[in-house]
């Protein structure tokens, strides 16, 4: 089994793939199992979680939020 983060955030000028990268370097020291990482900017987010057919909306359903609203 491995774990699936959706994190959203305010990018700004960082590119998605260094906040992945960051992440996963700080969680590998901690964690042993395999991590997928999904960075998503707010607006992004709620756009695609409208459509039913989405990771993004079953996400939303089916998801535990860890931290925010």
């Amino acid at each position: 089994s491995d774990l699936d983060l959706c994190i959203t955030t305010k990018l700004g000028k960082q590119r998605k793939i260094d906040l992945i990268r960051a992440i996963r370097k700080k969680l590998s020291d901690q964690y042993l199992l395999p991590v997928d990482i999904l960075v998503y900017d707010g607006e992004e987010f709620q756009k695609r979680v409208e459509h039913k057919n989405t990771l993004e909306y079953k996400i939303l359903t089916q998801g535990i939020l860890i931290n925010g609203c």
